[in-house]
């Protein structure tokens, strides 16, 4: 019994080896990140997977692996931006300009998914978007909660209500309604 739920463990678990051995073997015989891609798309790995797996074989080469994916993929700009900034978080700059060099209308989406898989570096994010030429009133308030625009008001505050023995007293001036003069 427990041979045949090894194997069968085995069974289950040895395609995703294989799926990463193929990308890494690609990476090891140099193949250019499109051909890396178009061979993992073919053995029916989807493009953030391909992305990932690159990236954590190769993270020096993160900005090349993203481009060359989004241009495969411009629908897919954001999560593919967040898979590589995951993968590599200390190059989440990096990514991020090299994404919105070739998608610069994706900024938002593309600010918000990189700060929320790496919200420590959210200011260098956004600082590398806006140096990338993206609208700063665009990237600034996307945050890691995926929020875009600018920052809403705070709530109104409640009214003050102060005490009557707190109120001067009135003068009866007639009216009614006059504070009496500290002259």
């Amino acid at each position: 019994m427990k041979i045949k739920t090894l194997a069968l463990v085995m069974s289950l678990a040895m395609p995703f080896q294989l799926v990463t051995a193929d990308i890494k073997g690609d990476i090891a015989a140099g193949l250019p990140p499109e051909q890396i891609i178009s061979n993992a798309q073919a053995a029916g790995i989807n493009i953030e997977t391909a992305v990932a797996d690159m990236i954590k074989a190769n993270p020096e080469n993160a900005a090349t692996i993203v481009t060359t994916a989004i241009q495969v993929a411009p629908q897919a700009a954001a999560a593919i931006t967040s898979v590589a900034v995951k993968a590599s978080p200390q190059a989440a700059a990096a990514i991020v300009a090299a994404v919105l060099a070739i998608a610069p209308e994706s900024a938002a989406a593309v600010v918000a998914a990189a700060t929320a898989a790496a919200p420590e570096s959210s200011s260098a994010i956004i600082a590398s978007a806006i140096g990338a030429g993206a609208d700063p009133t665009v990237v600034a308030g996307a945050t890691a909660g995926g929020l875009t625009g600018p920052t809403p008001p705070p709530p109104p505050r409640p009214p003050v209500i102060i005490p009557p023995q707190l109120l001067p007293p009135l003068a009866d001036s007639g009216d009614g309604i006059s504070p009496v003069s500290p002259n």
